[in-house]
């Protein structure tokens, strides 16, 4: 699994209210992880708004970043 910072930096560019719209080909190949992460977050703080709708999804800037440091050490560690 790899992360593309080129994908991320488009989504990122897309800031509104502090959330971030994944893209597709993220979805599918991280999704799992992320929102499983991020449910952490959720549960931990209360503060992380984490929905689904029509395919896109819709996270924190913060609970990206920390999401996707967790995903680079997995991917690392692989």
């Amino acid at each position: 699994m790899k992360l593309d910072s080129e994908i991320f930096s488009k989504e990122l560019a897309l800031l509104k209210n502090k959330t971030v719209t994944l893209s597709k080909k993220i979805q599918d190949k991280e999704w799992p992880l992320i929102r499983q992460k991020t449910t952490k977050l959720v549960n931990q703080t209360k503060k992380f708004t984490v929905q689904k709708s029509k395919d896109i999804y819709h996270i924190s800037k913060k609970t990206l970043d920390r999401a996707i440091i967790d995903l680079s050490k997995r991917c690392k560690k692989k």
